[in-house]
């Protein structure tokens, strides 16, 4: 009879389990409505509905990557049970992985209960329930940095391939992360400038990077214009960089005149309106497309090329109007977000879930200010010392840094896209949300093992 070695280690990897399959459970008990649909879902549905011949016929606004998991789920007509429990499973999945990535880099198992519970909050696993892009970017984005980590550390093709493929279908799956690929691959290749033991291994992870980036969303691309004379994944850039220059509309030269007077009166409707708590941030997506629309039968790629120039010309105009956006953007990024799914209208429930999240938000910018100073640190040290800091480290530590510096890269470039572009909504930072937890347990971690002076050389 096969007997374990050792079955106590066994023990937490059971708990982990059962944990799991008990929240899988429970959160189909709880939400006996989800999946439920959201303001984006329907254009989403219409990429379904085209996608069941497998063939991208119409050009459309968004990306094609959830809608081809509408269509394989069966929810081309409307959101489906299946989808739900695939969504569930694709949340809870991704935090698996991430408690066992946690554990090979040598974190405790009361740091990976700890992240386990937060990660379990309704309010964390929420986006599940709806039939939106966040659950599916989440678990492209964890597992693809996740297997990238792998690669850096150990190795193996395969994990290079998968973290390649995952992060490249991320970027047709929320267009906010189209070039994260290559700007991560940019980020190994310097790396390898500096660190000559991992080089070869920093530059065949750029290569794969670039690779699946160009064969899968520079593909999109490339049939987008040769089918509809639009290079890009979606064309809603010009018209999200809107949201930046409402202030200063006034400020449009008269060639831009009919379009002035539109997007003015629709602001300044909007600042009126209750609905929309008196501001403007959202006020061009209540334009009719017809006043919308510059001239007569513009496309969709053309209308975003003539807002691009617009908006860049005003912020050009006015740039300190621009910085004040980026910074209302950037705070308002950080605010909660519950609403009823994981609240059910209970006062109680939301400010337990909004202390919850402030306290994930101040052990996370208390690690930012740990990471960044001992980032300072490193910097300040010859290269001699580096490399002998890196040949020190052993496995564990290797990957317990590789998932500290790509998860942080993954967090401000989407930070940095969001405030930059867009009016910086809460739920733009649902995608890294779990990085974001995995983020607190590492930097905890590391100024425990700081304050015990461990694994760190003199």
């Amino acid at each position: 009879m096969l007997r374990l070695k050792n079955p106590q280690a066994l023990r937490p990897w059971l708990a982990l389990a059962a944990v799991l399959l008990l929240a899988f459970l429970f959160y189909l008990w709880l939400w006996p409505q989800a999946p439920v649909a959201g303001n984006d879902t329907n254009p989403y549905l219409d990429i379904a509905r085209d996608l069941r011949d497998f063939r991208l016929d119409e050009f459309h606004v968004r990306a094609p990557g959830y809608p081809w998991l509408l269509m394989l789920s069966g929810s081309a007509e409307k959101p489906t049970r299946l989808l739900f429990i695939i969504q569930l499973g694709m949340y809870l999945g991704l935090v698996g992985f991430l408690g066992w990535l946690l554990r090979r880099a040598g974190l405790g198992w009361a740091l990976i209960g700890v992240f386990t519970g937060f990660a379990l909050l309704p309010y964390n696993v929420m986006p599940a329930a709806k039939a939106l892009t966040e659950t599916q970017a989440q678990f492209l984005l964890a597992f693809g940095l996740g297997l990238l980590s792998l690669w850096l550390c150990r190795g193996g093709w395969l994990r290079l391939l998968l973290a390649a493929f995952f992060l490249a279908v991320l970027g047709i799956t929320r267009p906010t992360f189209q070039i994260f690929p290559l700007a991560l691959a940019f980020l190994l290749a310097l790396a390898a400038v500096f660190i000559n033991k991992w080089r070869g291994r920093l530059l065949w992870g750029a290569a794969g990077l670039t690779l699946l980036a160009v064969l899968i969303i520079g593909g999109l691309a490339w049939h987008n214009y040769r089918s509809h004379g639009f290079f890009g994944t979606t064309p809603l850039f010009g018209l999200n960089l809107t949201q930046k220059t409402a202030r200063v509309l006034e400020l449009l030269p008269d060639e831009y005149a009919r379009t002035r007077e539109v997007l003015m009166r629709y602001r300044d409707k909007s600042l009126l309106s209750f609905e929309d708590a008196h501001q403007f941030y959202n006020y061009v997506w209540e334009i009719p497309m017809d006043e919308l629309r510059p001239q007569p039968g513009m496309s969709y790629a053309q209308i975003s090329s003539y807002y691009t120039r617009l908006n860049l010309l005003l912020i050009a105009e006015a740039p300190l109007s621009y910085i004040q956006e980026v910074g209302y953007s950037l705070a308002n990024t950080f605010l909660p977000v519950t609403n009823a799914l994981s609240h059910f209208q209970s006062a109680v429930l939301q400010f337990t879930w909004t202390a919850a999240h402030y306290l994930t938000m101040l052990v996370f910018f208390l690690a930012l200010l740990l990471l960044g100073g001992l980032g300072l640190i490193w910097l300040g040290l010859t290269r001699e010392r580096r490399r002998g800091l890196i040949a020190w480290l052993d496995p564990p530590a290797r990957l317990r840094w590789c998932l500290l510096t790509l998860a942080l890269a993954a967090f401000a470039y989407n930070t940095a896209v969001t405030v930059l572009v867009e009016m910086g909504e809460p739920r733009s930072r649902l995608s890294v949300e779990p990085l974001i937890l995995t983020l607190c347990v590492l930097g905890v971690d590391t100024w425990l093992r700081l304050r015990k002076k461990q694994n760190l050389p003199g």
